[in-house]
């Protein structure tokens, strides 16, 4: 999951220069994540780690598949 904290983004913009895939975008000068090209995130995580203010945050679980017989 990709998130970010609005309220406390500061609007720098290091975040969206640093992802590939454009999946970050500016909007009122704050940074925001393009849902309709979030499949598109590669979670490198480079977003994250570029924040000054440490409002971007990526998480990642793993999926568990129920089978039924």
């Amino acid at each position: 999951t990709l998130s970010i904290d609005t309220v406390d983004c500061i609007g720098c913009g290091m975040c969206i220069s640093k992802c590939p895939n454009t999946v970050l975008k500016q909007v009122d000068g704050k940074a925001m994540i393009d849902l309709t090209k979030l499949n598109q995130c590669d979670l490198n995580g480079e977003c994250v780690r570029t924040c000054p203010t440490q409002v971007v945050s990526l998480t990642s679980r793993k999926l568990e598949l129920k089978v039924e017989a």
